[in-house]
């Protein structure tokens, strides 16, 4: 073993005269710790032991590593978002294209929420739609519809347009608006239109329609009633049940009605019955 330390202790180049410390009078485990340190010639001892496989100092006692406070995250200062007008021009051409991709209700609420803003886009790109048939013209129509009086004077506007179908279209519209009162005259002059769908539509709307009519139709009542006697049965069945829905306001009505009495088609005869027993 000596003879082995002392060979690692030359190859390592460890410079000096050494003496392996050594007595016979010493226990077997001193004499182990002393075959791994030897003396120089000054004196000293080295220590081999970590050359032997142990040590000959005790070993220091393990220490646990310092705990490392909780790195918490930097804080990012928050990112303001940018918010894009979502009434402006482009975006409401957006939302009206978006119809014809897909059916999008979010579109439809912006639309609504827009007001004025989205009246001439949306009544623009209503009679486009009428003329290409396109069935867009479905969502464009509700909107108008629940915009509600900021609509009306755009939808006055086409009540001169030379094609029926748009007039058509926006007496419907007008027709439906509660708060559209100042469309009345050109509404009941509607219903002398020389177009049958207008007119069919005019009458329509006096039917089932949600304008309050300004609960005064008296200046209805005279084309009301001419359109009793129309060539087209529908519009004569619906004009009289417009005017029995009008009640006892239409009390000049019932000539007409009595005369309709006599219709040859059953279903008119029966409708004009009804409206006189809500008129009387």
């Amino acid at each position: 073993m000596k003879s082995i330390v002392v060979s690692l202790v030359v190859m390592l180049g460890t410079l000096g005269t050494y003496e392996v410390v050594a007595n016979s009078t010493q226990t077997q485990a001193q004499a182990q710790d002393d075959q791994c340190s030897m003396r120089r010639a000054d004196g000293t001892i080295v220590d081999l032991g970590k050359l032997c496989g142990q040590s000959t100092t005790p070993a220091p006692t393990p220490t646990k590593p310092p705990v490392k406070p909780p790195v918490k995250p930097p804080v990012k200062p928050p990112i303001k978002e940018v918010v894009s007008d979502s009434c402006s021009t482009s975006q409401i051409a957006k939302y009206i294209a978006s119809f014809a991709t897909k059916d999008d209700m979010t579109a439809f609420e912006a639309l609504v929420k827009c007001k004025a803003k989205a009246v001439p886009a949306l009544i623009d790109a209503s009679t486009k739609f009428i003329k290409k048939q396109d069935f867009s013209i479905i969502p464009s129509t509700i909107a108008l519809q629940k915009i509600g009086k900021d609509s009306v004077s755009g939808l006055m506007g086409k009540l001169k347009n030379p094609d029926p179908k748009i007039r058509a279209w926006a007496i419907g519209i007008l027709l439906d608006i509660k708060d559209a009162k100042e469309a009345m005259p050109s509404l009941i002059a509607a219903l002398k239109d020389p177009d049958k769908n207008v007119r069919m539509t005019a009458a329509l709307g006096f039917e089932i329609g949600k304008n309050e009519l300004g609960r005064d139709v008296k200046n209805a009542l005279p084309n009301l009633i001419a359109l009793l006697k129309d060539d087209d049965y529908n519009i004569r069945f619906i004009t009289a049940r417009a005017l029995g829905r009008i009640g006892a306001n239409a009390r000049d009505a019932i000539p007409a009605l009595t005369i309709a009495l006599n219709d040859p088609d059953v279903t008119m005869r029966s409708t004009a019955a009804a409206a006189l027993k809500k008129i009387r």
